[in-house]
C-alpha cells in the first residue's frame, strides 16, 4: 500500500521553522518512570520483541520508552538531528533503532506495517486531524496497536488558563482535534477494536518561552506554586481539568 500524505502542507498549523526554533541546543532525556504518558504506554503496550513507529518522533523521550519495552525503533520527523543525534543517544542506550528518517512522514511510499504505531502531540497540528489518524492506522500490523496522546485544551477550564498563560499558543492547535470520542469513532471505522480512550491524568500545567506581561508573569509563579495542590484536588481523567487525550486500539484479525 502506499501511503499518501492526506493533507496539503498549508493546513499544517505550525511553519517548521518554529519547530526548529524550539528545539535547538535540545538535550535528549527518555520520559521519566513518574511521567503520566509513559505509564499510560506502560499499561496498554505490551512489552515484546517487537517494531514501533512514532509519527514526529523528535526528540525521542517516548520512542526510548518502547527501546526500553524492547522494541526496535522506527519513526520520522523533520527536525534537525533527528537522523543524527537522536539516533545516536538512542543506540547509545542499548535500543534498536532501524528507520529513524528526517522527512516528512506523510511522503513514505513504502509498504511497511508495524506493531505499534504511535504520535503523541501530532495530530492536533492539523485541521484535517481525522485523515492523519486514519494515515496513521494505515501503518499498524494485523493485531498490532495504535496510540494516540493530544494536549487537553478544551473548554471550559483548560482553554482559557491556555490564553492566559500562553498567549498565541492556542493558534498553533486545532481544538476540535481534542476529543477521544472522535477518535474512537474513527478508530472504529477502520477495524480497531479500541482497549481504552478518555481525557488523561491528574492535573498538571507546562509553560511555554513566550513573552508575557507582568500580570501574565504574577499569574504563572501563582499557577506554578500551587501546582502541587491543585493536583491532588482536582479529578483525574477528567475533561475538564486532565492535562492529556488519549487513545489505544488493536487491530482486528480477520486472518
Amino acid at each position: 500500500m502506499s501511503h499518501q500524505k492526506p493533507v496539503q502542507s498549508s493546513m499544517d498549523l505550525v511553519d517548521q521553522n518554529e519547530w526548529d526554533s524550539k528545539y535547538e541546543n535540545q538535550e535528549f532525556i527518555e520520559a521519566p518512570a513518574h511521567d503520566q504518558i509513559r505509564r499510560y504506554i506502560e499499561k496498554w503496550i505490551p512489552k515484546k520483541n517487537g517494531s514501533c513507529y512514532e509519527i514526529g518522533c523528535y526528540p525521542g523521550r517516548f520512542l526510548a520508552v518502547f527501546g526500553r519495552m524492547g522494541y526496535e525503533l522506527n519513526g520520522a520527523d523533520l527536525a534537525p538531528g533527528t537522523d543524527s543525534e537522536m539516533r545516536s543517544w538512542l543506540e547509545s542506550l542499548g535500543y534498536r533503532t532501524n528507520s529513524i528518517d528526517r522527512r516528512d512522514v506523510f511522503l513514505e511510499e513504502k509498504k511497511s506495517y508495524y506493531d505499534v504505531v504511535a504520535s503523541f502531540g501530532f495530530i492536533e497540528h492539523f485541521n484535517d486531524f481525522e485523515s492523519v489518524i486514519k494515515f496513521q492506522l494505515d501503518m499498524v500490523a494485523d493485531d498490532g496497536y495504535a496510540l494516540i496522546t493530544t494536549p487537553n485544551f478544551t473548554w471550559p477550564f483548560m482553554n482559557p488558563l491556555q490564553r492566559l498563560i500562553n498567549p498565541g499558543f492556542l493558534k498553533i492547535h486545532n481544538i476540535d482535534s481534542m476529543s477521544p470520542k472522535k477518535w474512537k469513532a474513527v478508530l472504529e471505522k477502520n477495524g480497531f477494536e479500541v482497549l481504552d480512550y478518555r481525557f488523561l491524568g491528574y492535573f498538571e500545567f507546562w509553560k511555554e518561552e513566550l513573552p508575557r506581561g507582568v500580570i501574565r508573569i504574577i499569574c504563572l509563579k501563582m499557577l506554578q506554586l500551587s501546582l502541587p495542590l491543585l493536583s491532588r484536588v482536582f479529578p483525574k481523567n477528567n475533561r475538564f481539568f486532565s492535562p492529556y487525550c488519549a487513545i489505544v486500539g488493536k487491530r482486528k484479525s480477520y486472518g
